[in-house]
Protein backbone atom coordinates (compact mmCIF):
# COMPACT_ATOMS: atom_id res chain seq x y z
CA UNK A 1 0.00 0.00 0.00
CA UNK A 2 1.35 3.44 -0.91
CA UNK A 3 1.98 5.38 2.29
CA UNK A 4 1.60 8.69 0.49
CA UNK A 5 -2.07 7.97 -0.20
CA UNK A 6 -2.92 7.19 3.40
CA UNK A 7 -4.97 9.39 5.65
CA UNK A 8 -2.85 12.04 7.36
CA UNK A 9 -5.48 13.28 9.79
CA UNK A 10 -4.49 13.43 13.47
CA UNK A 11 -6.18 10.89 15.71
CA UNK A 12 -9.27 12.10 17.53
CA UNK A 13 -10.22 11.24 21.11
CA UNK A 14 -12.64 8.52 20.01
CA UNK A 15 -9.91 6.47 18.32
CA UNK A 16 -7.21 6.57 21.00
CA UNK A 17 -7.30 2.79 21.47
CA UNK A 18 -5.80 2.40 17.98
CA UNK A 19 -2.05 2.18 17.43
CA UNK A 20 -0.70 5.70 17.00
CA UNK A 21 2.54 7.46 16.17
CA UNK A 22 3.33 10.66 17.99
CA UNK A 23 4.80 13.37 15.81
CA UNK A 24 8.50 13.61 16.75
CA UNK A 25 8.56 17.41 16.55
CA UNK A 26 8.26 18.80 20.09
CA UNK A 27 6.13 21.80 19.08
CA UNK A 28 3.57 19.49 17.46
CA UNK A 29 3.40 16.12 19.25
CA UNK A 30 0.13 15.17 17.54
CA UNK A 31 -1.00 11.55 17.67
CA UNK A 32 -1.38 10.12 14.17
CA UNK A 33 -2.54 6.80 12.81
CA UNK A 34 0.26 4.26 12.50
CA UNK A 35 -0.16 4.21 8.74
CA UNK A 36 -0.08 8.00 8.20
CA UNK A 37 2.62 9.22 5.83
CA UNK A 38 2.51 12.77 7.21
CA UNK A 39 1.51 14.35 10.50
CA UNK A 40 -2.04 15.62 10.22
CA UNK A 41 -1.22 18.73 12.24
CA UNK A 42 2.17 19.94 10.99
CA UNK A 43 2.74 17.91 7.81
CA UNK A 44 6.00 16.33 9.03
CA UNK A 45 6.90 13.08 7.26
CA UNK A 46 6.22 10.44 9.93
CA UNK A 47 5.83 7.27 7.85
CA UNK A 48 9.52 6.37 8.00
CA UNK A 49 9.72 7.53 11.61
CA UNK A 50 6.98 5.05 12.51
CA UNK A 51 8.92 2.21 10.88
CA UNK A 52 12.12 3.18 12.69
CA UNK A 53 10.34 3.42 16.04
CA UNK A 54 9.40 -0.27 15.95
CA UNK A 55 12.67 -1.50 14.44
CA UNK A 56 14.45 -1.40 17.80
CA UNK A 57 11.84 -3.81 19.19
CA UNK A 58 12.47 -6.08 16.20
CA UNK A 59 16.22 -6.07 16.86
CA UNK A 60 15.70 -6.66 20.59
CA UNK A 61 13.48 -9.67 19.88
CA UNK A 62 16.04 -11.09 17.46
CA UNK A 63 18.66 -10.68 20.19
CA UNK A 64 16.45 -12.58 22.64
CA UNK A 65 15.94 -15.38 20.11
CA UNK A 66 19.68 -15.62 19.48
CA UNK A 67 20.43 -15.69 23.22
CA UNK A 68 17.87 -18.47 23.79
CA UNK A 69 19.61 -20.51 21.09
CA UNK A 70 23.00 -19.87 22.76
CA UNK A 71 24.21 -17.66 19.89
CA UNK A 72 25.57 -15.13 22.35
CA UNK A 73 27.87 -13.16 20.04
CA UNK A 74 24.93 -12.59 17.67
CA UNK A 75 22.67 -11.60 20.58
CA UNK A 76 25.36 -9.18 21.76
CA UNK A 77 25.35 -7.52 18.33
CA UNK A 78 21.58 -7.07 18.31
CA UNK A 79 21.49 -5.66 21.84
CA UNK A 80 24.44 -3.34 21.09
CA UNK A 81 22.60 -2.00 18.03
CA UNK A 82 19.48 -1.26 20.08
CA UNK A 83 21.54 0.51 22.76
CA UNK A 84 23.34 2.53 20.08
CA UNK A 85 20.11 3.74 18.47
CA UNK A 86 18.02 3.89 21.65
CA UNK A 87 20.44 4.74 24.49
CA UNK A 88 17.62 5.19 27.00
CA UNK A 89 16.34 1.61 26.50
CA UNK A 90 17.12 0.12 29.92
CA UNK A 91 15.98 -3.41 29.05
CA UNK A 92 18.25 -3.50 26.00
CA UNK A 93 21.17 -2.21 28.07
CA UNK A 94 20.56 -4.88 30.73
CA UNK A 95 20.33 -7.54 28.01
CA UNK A 96 23.58 -6.26 26.50
CA UNK A 97 25.27 -6.51 29.91
CA UNK A 98 24.04 -10.09 30.39
CA UNK A 99 25.32 -11.06 26.93
CA UNK A 100 28.67 -9.44 27.72
CA UNK A 101 28.88 -11.31 31.00
CA UNK A 102 28.06 -14.63 29.32
CA UNK A 103 30.78 -13.97 26.71
CA UNK A 104 33.33 -13.18 29.42
CA UNK A 105 33.47 -9.45 28.66
CA UNK A 106 33.16 -8.44 32.31
CA UNK A 107 34.44 -4.86 31.87
CA UNK A 108 31.86 -4.14 29.14
CA UNK A 109 29.12 -5.75 31.27
CA UNK A 110 30.11 -3.63 34.26
CA UNK A 111 30.09 -0.46 32.12
CA UNK A 112 26.62 -1.27 30.79
CA UNK A 113 25.21 -1.96 34.26
CA UNK A 114 26.78 1.21 35.67
CA UNK A 115 25.09 3.18 32.88
CA UNK A 116 21.77 1.47 33.70
CA UNK A 117 22.10 2.56 37.32
CA UNK A 118 23.00 6.09 36.25
CA UNK A 119 19.82 6.23 34.18
CA UNK A 120 17.60 4.22 36.55
CA UNK A 121 18.97 4.17 40.11
CA UNK A 122 18.03 1.04 42.02
CA UNK A 123 17.53 -1.16 38.93
CA UNK A 124 17.45 -4.66 40.43
CA UNK A 125 19.07 -6.50 37.51
CA UNK A 126 21.95 -4.02 37.29
CA UNK A 127 22.42 -4.19 41.07
CA UNK A 128 22.59 -7.99 40.89
CA UNK A 129 24.98 -7.82 37.94
CA UNK A 130 27.37 -5.54 39.78
CA UNK A 131 26.95 -7.22 43.18
CA UNK A 132 26.12 -10.88 42.58
CA UNK A 133 25.07 -12.96 45.59
CA UNK A 134 27.59 -15.45 46.85
CA UNK A 135 27.41 -18.67 44.89
CA UNK A 136 26.29 -21.86 46.60
CA UNK A 137 29.71 -23.35 45.79
CA UNK A 138 31.47 -20.80 47.97
CA UNK A 139 32.81 -22.43 51.12
CA UNK A 140 30.56 -21.97 54.13
CA UNK A 141 31.81 -19.90 57.04
CA UNK A 142 33.83 -21.70 59.69
CA UNK A 143 31.50 -23.84 61.77
CA UNK A 144 31.03 -23.21 65.46
CA UNK A 145 33.11 -25.81 67.33
CA UNK A 146 31.04 -28.53 69.00
CA UNK A 147 32.50 -30.23 72.08
CA UNK A 148 33.48 -33.81 71.38
CA UNK A 149 31.86 -36.68 73.29
CA UNK A 150 34.12 -38.03 76.02
CA UNK A 151 35.84 -41.27 75.01
CA UNK A 152 34.25 -44.51 76.15
CA UNK A 153 36.16 -46.76 78.53
CA UNK A 154 36.96 -50.19 77.12
CA UNK A 155 34.43 -52.75 78.27
CA UNK A 156 31.89 -50.29 79.64
CA UNK A 157 28.51 -49.62 78.16
CA UNK A 158 27.61 -46.02 77.50
CA UNK A 159 25.46 -44.45 80.16
CA UNK A 160 21.72 -44.65 79.52
CA UNK A 161 20.00 -41.45 78.60
CA UNK A 162 17.95 -39.98 81.41
CA UNK A 163 14.26 -40.86 81.30
CA UNK A 164 11.76 -38.29 80.20
CA UNK A 165 10.07 -36.57 83.15
CA UNK A 166 6.92 -38.33 84.36
CA UNK A 167 7.83 -41.66 82.79
CA UNK A 168 8.91 -44.71 84.75
CA UNK A 169 12.52 -45.79 84.26
CA UNK A 170 11.67 -49.46 84.31
CA UNK A 171 13.30 -50.08 87.70
CA UNK A 172 11.60 -51.34 90.92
Amino acid sequence: MDMGSMNAEPMNAGSMNAVTVKCPFPRCGAENGYDAAECGRCGAPIGSYALLSVYSAHLFNRGLAAAREDRLAEAHGYFAAVVHWCPSDIEARNALALACQALGHSAEARDAWEEVLRRRPGDRLADLGLNPPKAASDPPPDPVPVPADPPLDEGREPAAAPAAPGRPTGGP
